[in-house]
């Protein structure tokens, strides 16, 4: 693979080259707070004034990009171990009313909440309008609020930010992708102020490659649906199936509306997160269970909690299941590689930042 050139200094070019996953890390960081989330632009940071990034020296937000400088070792299959996979459903019947699959998350939350597992937990909701809407939930209600995957990218970290004037607050459970994931555990190696004291619980979630909000306006748009009526979006079969509050259907060919995948996405190898607690989607699973995937011991105790208390019931995942699991492991290893040898050789200056990685 050849070796980049540095010439980056902060996110700025590479969230208009399209190597931006949303994560929001970088917005959490910025000592200028000259990155901020706008609902008028909904699938990437906005940018204050250039001539703060120009003279920033600090580069928090290179540092903590999970697009940028991405670790060597997630080209390697052997990099994603799990020890241990479940198939999971929740219990609660408020959860069960708005779960995307199993519920598995949302009900993992909530026991967490109720048994001090975790004082607060960083999740996003979306607007009526499907905007989404990253905030820290404390209560049963604001969990289950946020219930159900968006399929839209989501600067889900900017909500750490407000933790600091969250007295009491002395331990957080995180819900984001595999891309979110990688960028608070850059977070945690350069002991940033913002975690001092705090205790992080981090749940990942299956996750194959996002789409920008005007992406699904596009897609409802083609499918004759107000985004406003939209209820829920699930893939099964390789169709993308948006629900509306009428209870009917439209179904979209998944591998159409992923012809312009953005970058970031191509370029990820991250199908699950090595660096999260549990691993939760649905691949792999029976309809309507999640699939749980231990990773330490910090998840297997938080399962075994949820499972002793009554707020999941958990089986273990078949041998067919766990297949599916590594297959899409796999899969995404694969491509993404086969994407970043390229990546790295047009964009070296921004998708590599520091060669001395390789």
């Amino acid at each position: 693979m050849e070796k980049a050139v540095v010439r980056l200094l902060n996110v700025s070019e590479s969230i208009e080259r399209g190597f931006c996953s949303f994560c929001g890390a970088c917005i959490a960081v910025c000592p200028f707070n000259n990155l901020s989330y706008e609902l008028s632009n909904p699938s990437k940071p906005t940018l204050g004034d250039s001539k703060f990034c120009k003279k920033c020296k600090q580069t928090l937000c290179v540092s903590v990009c999970p697009q940028l400088n991405v670790p060597r070792e997630l080209f390697s299959i052997n990099t994603y171990v799990f020890s241990e996979a479940y198939e999971a459903r929740s219990t609660i019947p408020e959860v069960i009313k708005v779960a995307q699959d199993g519920g598995a998350v949302t009900s993992l939350l909530i026991a967490g909440l109720k048994l001090g597992l975790f004082d607060a937990a960083l999740v996003t909701s979306r607007d009526e309008v499907w905007r989404p809407k990253p905030s820290i939930a404390v209560m049963d209600c604001e969990v289950i609020e946020a219930a159900g995957t968006k399929y839209v990218y989501s600067p889900t970290l900017l909500a750490l930010k407000d933790l600091a004037s969250r007295r009491g607050v002395k331990s957080v459970a995180i819900v984001g992708l595999p891309c979110q994931i990688m960028a608070v555990e850059k977070m945690k190696r350069l002991s940033l102020k913002l975690f001092e004291g705090l205790s992080l619980v981090s749940i990942g979630l299956f996750c194959t490659h996002n789409f920008t909000y005007e992406k699904i306006l596009s897609l409802t748009n083609d499918l004759k649906i107000k985004i406003g009526d939209l209820t829920k979006i699930s893939i099964k079969k390789g169709k993308l199936i948006f629900t509306t509050k009428d209870g009917g259907s439209a179904l979209y060919s998944l591998s159409k509306a992923s012809k312009d995948m953005r970058t970031a996405c191509m370029q990820c190898p991250e199908f699950i997160s090595p660096y999260a607690d549990l691993n939760i989607g649905s691949i792999g699973s029976s309809e309507g269970w999640s699939t749980v995937l231990v990773m330490n011991s910090i998840g297997r105790r938080i399962l075994a909690k949820a499972v002793d208390w009554g707020f999941i019931e958990a089986k273990p995942l078949s041998i067919e299941g766990r297949d599916a699991v590594f297959k899409f492991i796999e899969k995404k290893v694969r491509e993404s590689l086969e994407k970043y040898g390229e990546y790295t050789r047009n964009y070296g200056d921004i998708i590599n930042a520091d060669p001395s990685k390789w």
